[in-house]
């Protein structure tokens, strides 16, 4: 999510991602004169930098701005949030440490210097050892190395009310945690949930630990769910934001009921700011085509409108889905009397069985309906 935008927006600027900050949540309202103070107030200890350019977010309702450090940055000095007009800003950068091109760059010499050195014994030998082969498997064995050179730690949650010093507000630590999440997709469950729990203190580690102990195959993205469960403020922009993303349809809920279900959470963050008017219909066709199971001619049709550019309101998808919910259940009646006129060609105890079942899945597809 920021993380992307910001190397997209680095990338579209011509500089460097590792030196580039994104400042986010900043007020429309809010001048330049004062929006420069708080930069220079906050990131003093990062030296140098020039803000590149500012662009208006509907999604956040706020400005984001794009600045660029004179060096790579460093995780150990650039603040998670800065203090300013409307509350914190938070502050995305790209994950990573310092020197870590050059350290690469001493690993894959190393490398190249082994590969020659297996060549000519291999030759010596008279054996015959394909060049590609070994460097595959090489890859394979560095892959977990170079994945622990690119690891940057979470910053520290406790789930104080009042953060002591060195710790970050839920909201914050949500946000780049949510991003590393996405960034470590390569690394094992395991190691995720030990990262996760790496950046835990107090309250909010005892509780991934219970959580574990009770099943220990739980994923980090669950233990995270949890916590957003219970410190998330259910008012606030991000957890509000995250729970419409996430939201899906469960086993054996009817599609017209996920859609009510998730319009609640979307008026719900247009509401509290954290999702623009403008774009709800998208989000919502967004959610029902990848969260959701649809009919194959329910989701040939909603692909075709987000194509064209069409996203349908509230009260067209809702008439979409009865449309398919009705199909469905015209199908399923045509199938039991099919069905019901060949059990009545059959004799006896077997007819009976196949008229019986016939009308029961007649008479779930209406319950299913009715919903």
């Amino acid at each position: 999510m920021a993380v992307t935008m910001l190397q997209d927006w680095c990338r579209w600027m011509g500089v460097s991602a590792r030196r580039g900050l994104l400042i986010l949540g900043i007020p429309e309202d809010c001048d330049d004169g004062e929006f420069q103070e708080c930069l220079e107030a906050a990131l003093w200890p990062v030296g140098h930098f020039t803000v590149l350019g500012k662009v208006f977010r509907e999604e956040d309702n706020a400005t984001a701005a794009l600045v660029e450090l004179d060096r790579e940055v460093d995780g150990a000095l650039v603040p998670r949030e800065i203090p300013g007009t409307g509350g914190p800003w938070n502050v995305v950068f790209v994950p990573g440490c310092p020197g870590e091109e050059e350290f690469l760059g001493h690993v894959f010499h190393y490398l190249e210097q082994q590969e020659e050195a297996v060549e000519s014994a291999a030759g010596t030998l008279g054996l015959g050892l394909p060049t590609d082969c070994w460097l595959h498997s090489v890859s394979q064995a560095v892959q977990p190395w170079v994945e622990m050179v690119r690891y940057q730690r979470l910053g520290v949650f406790s789930g104080r009310d009042q953060p002591d010093p060195g710790e970050e507000s839920f909201e914050a630590w949500l946000d780049h945690t949510s991003d590393m999440l996405r960034a470590w997709q390569g690394v094992s469950e395991r190691e995720r949930r030990r990262r996760l729990m790496e950046g835990l203190r107090g309250t909010a580690l005892q509780l991934v630990h219970g959580l574990l102990a009770e099943n220990p195959a739980r994923t980090a993205q669950e233990c995270l769910a949890a916590l957003i469960q219970v410190f998330g403020d259910n008012g606030s922009q991000a957890t509000i934001r995250v729970k419409c993303l996430s939201a899906q349809q469960q086993p054996g809920e009817p599609l017209s009921a996920f859609v009510l279900r998730l319009e609640v959470l979307l008026q719900k963050a247009i509401k509290k700011g954290a999702l623009a008017r403008a774009s709800v219909d998208d989000v919502r066709l967004r959610q029902l085509l990848t969260r959701a199971n649809l009919t194959e001619p329910l989701d040939e049709a909603l692909r075709k409108l987000r194509m064209v550019g069409r996203p349908p309101t509230f009260l067209e998808m809702l008439g979409l889905i009865r449309e398919s919910e009705a199909w469905e259940a015209n199908l399923a009646r045509s199938v039991a009397a099919q069905a019901e006129d060949e059990a009545a060609a059959q004799p006896g105890a077997q007819a009976s069985d196949a008229l019986a079942a016939a009308r029961a899945a007649a008479e779930a597809e209406d319950e299913k309906l009715t919903l």
